[in-house]
């Protein structure tokens, strides 16, 4: 009977390990899956008229914008001048340690770029959800909802999935400061993915659950 008993249990360690390792190969699959889409779309633009053109927020100098946000402002600044939407929000806060908003330097660069300042919204947001969602307020009491996004290219897939969370209906048109030619980021497509896909699951507000702080976009 203790025999029975003793290989009853082997068994059902058996099956055990097999769930486990059917679910962590179903995981690794789901991620990859997610890693794959978020390198796709960064190769994606899609400028289509809009009614307005978010410029995800990303680090500045004393009042100056680093590489990474003036990319994303030559961006903007292009698809306005080309007339594919009549409005810019630029978004982004103060960061700790600086001493201007991100949007307020944005709004800047395009006003000397030949944007009247009449064209430009600026909203807060220290974290790209938090930007999003600043701007999806603005635009859903102008009924405007369908934008075109500026962000990263690699960061393309997050924004838009957290956008469309907001009601917005994103067009994507990454943005970047890195070369053509240069070798993708893998340690930041797989940080994306990741939130890519744990958002799906629990919701993109979420992700702080997990210790994911929605700013990799910076």
């Amino acid at each position: 009977m203790a025999l029975l008993g003793g290989f009853m249990v082997v068994r059902l360690l058996r099956w055990i390990i097999r769930l486990v390792v059917l679910a962590v190969l179903a995981a690794a699959v789901y991620l990859v899956v997610s890693g794959a889409q978020v390198w796709l779309a960064s190769r994606v633009s899609e400028p289509v008229h809009s009614q307005a053109i978010i410029i995800m927020g990303a680090p500045e100098t004393a009042g100056a914008p680093s590489a990474t946000l003036a990319a994303r402002l030559r961006e903007a600044g292009d698809l306005w001048h080309q007339g594919l939407a009549p409005l810019i929000v630029a978004s982004g806060a103060q960061q700790p340690g600086t001493h201007h908003a991100e949007s307020a330097v944005e709004a800047a660069w395009l006003a000397q770029a030949g944007v009247p300042p009449a064209d430009v919204v600026q909203v807060g947001g220290s974290v790209p959800s938090g930007e999003l969602s600043d701007a999806a307020a603005v635009l859903h009491a102008r009924d405007d909802p369908d934008v075109l996004l500026v962000t990263g290219g690699i960061e393309e897939k997050l924004a838009e999935a957290i956008a469309g969370a907001d009601g917005l209906h994103p067009s994507p048109v990454p943005a970047s400061s890195v070369p053509a030619k240069a070798l993708p980021d893998l340690g930041a497509i797989a940080k994306q993915g990741l939130a890519v896909g744990l958002g799906r699951i629990v919701g993109y507000r979420h992700l702080s659950w997990f210790g994911f702080v929605l700013g990799g976009a910076r």
